[in-house]
């Protein structure tokens, strides 16, 4: 899905959960999004014999303000060669109610088929990067979310199979985060051979305490089939934010 492009050289090594001391939270936590702005990057990577290879990036702009009981998003997702504007309506949480998308003329059409597919996969873009929280108070090592860090839905998972959980909180680069840990796994059956393909997703991002917004995180997966004849395939998605 992103879109390939070269990457800056001499990158800093990559940020490891390891590399902060997490400690428990110490009372329940409402997550709520509040209003602001920022940038955020989203880079992709191939692993192969521990090399990473890139597969591409995505910038995602955005400025929050509020809109009666919810919120406004002016949002727009950019690669080397695609760009999306849109507008999006949410409650507090992140739950999406509408999404507009903007072009030179204004919103585009719903109804033209090729805009049903890019309001679709804005939307997914969207909880892909700001996560749907819980509307309710969540404490220590309980559930904050049913989508996972980073996660595109995946038509093989099932709801119940993809939950994130508040793992504790850091302090990073002077930011006071907490820290949202995930796992899914995944099967599908090869109709033609009967092979099954696994995925095993862990994820990480921390937040900022008081915005909720994502400040840096990782999701990676291992994919691989049951043949040993094939080795497992691993990709990286890294989201961080830019100052």
């Amino acid at each position: 899905m992103l879109i390939a492009m070269l990457l800056l050289s001499g990158c800093a090594k990559p940020f490891e959960l390891t590399d902060v001391a997490v400690s428990p939270i110490p009372g329940p936590v409402t997550p709520q999004y509040v209003p602001g702005s920022g940038q955020l990057v989203i880079e992709e990577f191939l692993v192969f014999n521990r090399t990473e290879y890139s597969l591409g990036s995505l910038k995602a702009l955005y400025a929050v303000t509020n809109s009666g009981d919810g919120l406004l998003w002016a949002v727009t997702f950019s690669s080397e060669k695609m760009t999306i504007a849109a507008t999006v309506h949410s409650n507090k949480t992140g739950s999406i109610s509408d999404v507009s998308i903007l072009n030179a003329k204004g919103k585009v059409n719903t109804e033209d088929p090729a805009a049903k597919k890019a309001l679709n996969l804005t939307g997914q873009l969207f909880n892909s990067v700001f996560m749907p929280y819980s509307s309710e108070s969540t404490a220590n090592q309980q559930q904050i979310s049913d989508h996972a860090p980073l996660n595109m839905p995946d038509k093989d998972t099932p709801p119940e199979k993809t939950k994130a959980i508040l793992a504790g909180m850091t302090n990073y680069n002077g930011t006071e985060c907490y820290v949202i840990k995930a796992r899914t796994e995944t099967t599908h059956t090869i109709k033609a051979t009967r092979e099954v393909i696994s995925s095993i997703t862990d994820a990480f991002i921390l937040v900022d305490r008081f915005t909720m917004m994502p400040v840096i995180g990782e999701a990676r997966t291992v994919t691989g089939l049951d043949s040993r004849t094939l080795r497992n395939i691993i990709t990286i998605k890294r989201i961080r934010a830019v100052q």
